[in-house]
């Protein structure tokens, strides 16, 4: 991972650790002040307050990003992805972060391969290129 983007995920872990401390008054002071209004969830015809396992969800996505962009093999990085045992929502969020197509009959297997395969293999893969080991 570049320094940028190191420092980019660094920053984001920081701002989400600081918002996670606000109190409900203050974190809806925030929102209303900067124009970002009430956080709602689309896609059913209700609107949704999101709720706080999505906010938990968005952070282990993150977290687990990180830790697969530090593998060094395939291996390595399904090795991990099959010992942290992640929910199939976790593992179709951290698709759809990857813009991995997910289709519904996708098991976690798959899903886990589909996701290795993106953010670890696209990876070697280009390391392989630029270094001329192809």
């Amino acid at each position: 991972m570049g320094k940028k983007n190191r420092v980019t995920s660094m920053f984001l872990r920081a701002l989400a650790d600081a918002v996670d401390e606000l109190s409900e008054k203050e974190l809806e002071r925030l929102l209303n002040s900067s124009g970002i209004g009430t956080l709602i969830k689309t896609g059913s015809r209700k609107p949704q307050a999101v709720r706080e396992e999505d906010y938990s969800l968005v952070h282990q996505v993150h977290d687990v990003m990180f830790n697969l962009s530090q593998t060094s093999s395939r291996e390595e990085a399904l090795r991990y992805l099959t010992q942290l045992r992640p929910s199939r929502r976790l593992l179709v969020m951290l698709a759809n972060n990857r813009d991995v197509h997910v289709v519904k009959q996708d098991t976690i297997g798959i899903l886990i391969e589909k996701i290795v395969a993106n953010v670890v293999g696209s990876r070697l893969d280009s390391d392989a290129i630029r270094n001329g080991d192809r």
